[in-house]
């Protein structure tokens, strides 16, 4: 899979707080870039998340709409939200900036594998609009919980 020049969303086991080994290993090998959200729901698979783009409102939501007055706070590296859409139509989460994409990367798809592709989106960050790669679950959410919150550390 291609590796562009994008930085790395991450939403559940990878992110900054959890001790898992390749959250560390993507922490050893990037550089942290900010907080962010993106469209969407976030379901309980196992012990890890899963994102999903929202088709019940009729298709992937739009991207990079997020800091139109009104719908955004970020405050620290807590992601507020005031969409009367509710919490759940956002997934909250982190940007890393890999030294060697192509090789972290690598590592990464092989450790999210088939259930997960690896795509381009707009993320909200407190700076505005950013490309990033994430890992976008592709397999069946029926019968999985939904994480009203958007936010697997909440």
């Amino acid at each position: 899979m291609a590796t562009g020049d994008y930085p790395l969303f991450v939403y559940g086991t990878l992110r900054s707080e959890s001790d898992h080994e390749f959250a560390r290993l993507l922490r050893g090998a990037s550089d942290f870039v900010s907080v962010g959200r993106v469209r969407g729901s976030l379901y309980r698979i196992a012990q890890y998340p899963g994102w999903v783009e929202e088709e019940s409102l009729g298709g992937p939501l739009p991207y990079g709409r997020g800091s139109e007055a009104g719908s955004v706070h970020f405050e620290g590296s807590v992601i507020q939200s005031r969409d009367r859409k509710g919490p759940d139509r956002w997934v909250t989460g982190e940007i890393w900036k890999p030294h060697e994409p192509a090789s972290l990367l690598a590592t990464l798809d092989r450790y999210e594998g088939p259930e997960y592709n690896r795509v381009v989106r707009s993320v909200d960050t407190p700076q505005g609009p950013a490309d990033c790669w994430a890992y976008l679950y592709v397999a069946s959410i029926q019968g999985k919980e939904r994480i009203i919150s958007g936010n697997w550390l909440a």
